[in-house]
C-alpha cells in the first residue's frame, strides 16, 4: 500500500516524529495532504493577486477553510508560507518539464513542447505574480534564495535530457547546464519588440506558438551535429 506524499517535500505524509512533535507543540487541527494541497493553492493565489503584504494568513485560512491557527501549525510565519508556495512551484514545473521528456520522439518536437509549455507559464497571471513577490522580497528576506536552488533544480530534467544527447552524437554542447539555461531563456525572452509592448499579443497561443517555433529551430540550428556533413576527399 503507497503513501500519499507531502506537497512540500515529495515525501511520505506525516513527516519525522520531530516534525510531528513540533506540530503538535504549536497547536490547530491537523490536515490531510489535500488539506495542504488547498492551503497552498489558496496561497499561491493570494500571494500572486495581492502581493507578500496585501495577502493575509486570515484570508488563505478562510478560503482553504481551515483556522488560522492550523496554518500556523505547519508554517512559521507567512514568509515560510510563501517560501513553500514558491519552491513547490519549481517542483511542480520540474514533474511537468520531465513527463514532457520522457514522452519521447524527435528532439526538435521535445523541445517544441517543452518551449511551449514554458512560454504558456511565463504567461499565466499567477506564476508572473508569484515571481514578482519573489523578486521584491528577497532582498530584505535573503533566505529566500534557496528559491534560486529550487529553479536550478528545475533545469535538471533538461540537463540530463542534453547530456544525452550530447552522449549519443546528436548535440554538441560544450556546457550542457548553460545550454539548457539558454534554452529557457531563449523561450521566453526572446519575444518581438512589438510583442513585449502589447503583452495582448504573447498572451495569444498562436502568436506564442510562433515565436517559440522560430526560437527552437535558432537553437537548434546552434547545437546539432550536421548529419549530412561529408568526409573531404582523399588526396592522391
Amino acid at each position: 500500500m503507497s503513501s500519499s506524499l507531502d506537497p512540500l517535500t515529495d515525501e511520505p505524509a506525516g513527516g519525522s516524529p520531530e516534525a510531528s512533535r513540533v506540530a503538535r507543540r504549536k497547536g490547530g487541527a491537523p490536515v490531510r495532504v489535500e488539506g495542504l494541497t488547498r492551503i497552498l493553492d489558496m496561497a499561491s493565489r493570494d500571494f500572486a493577486k495581492h502581493g507578500f503584504t496585501g495577502a493575509s494568513i486570515e484570508a488563505i485560512a478562510r478560503d482553504a477553510g481551515v483556522g488560522k491557527v492550523t496554518i500556523y501549525r505547519h508554517y512559521d510565519n507567512k514568509l515560510g508560507l510563501f517560501r513553500a508556495v514558491f519552491a513547490r512551484s519549481w517542483r511542480l514545473a520540474r514533474k511537468r518539464m520531465q513527463q514532457i521528456i520522457d514522452a519521447g520522439g524527435p528532439p526538435e518536437t521535445v523541445l517544441m513542447s517543452i518551449g511551449k509549455w514554458y512560454s504558456q507559464r511565463h504567461s499565466d497571471e499567477e506564476n508572473v505574480g508569484l515571481l514578482h513577490v519573489f523578486m521584491g522580497q528577497v532582498q530584505s528576506h535573503p533566505e529566500l534564495a534557496f528559491s534560486e536552488q529550487s529553479h536550478s533544480d528545475f533545469r535538471q530534467p533538461l540537463v540530463d535530457y542534453f547530456n544525452s544527447l550530447v552522449a549519443e552524437g546528436i548535440f554538441m554542447m560544450d556546457d550542457v547546464a548553460l545550454g539548457a539555461t539558454q534554452f529557457l531563456h531563449l523561450s521566453v525572452l526572446a519575444t518581438p519588440r512589438p510583442m513585449v509592448v502589447n503583452m495582448d499579443s504573447w498572451t495569444r497561443e498562436d502568436e506564442r506558438e510562433r515565436v517559440v517555433i522560430a526560437n527552437v529551430r535558432l537553437f537548434l540550428n546552434g547545437v546539432l551535429r550536421d548529419r549530412d556533413r561529408t568526409a573531404p576527399p582523399e588526396q592522391d
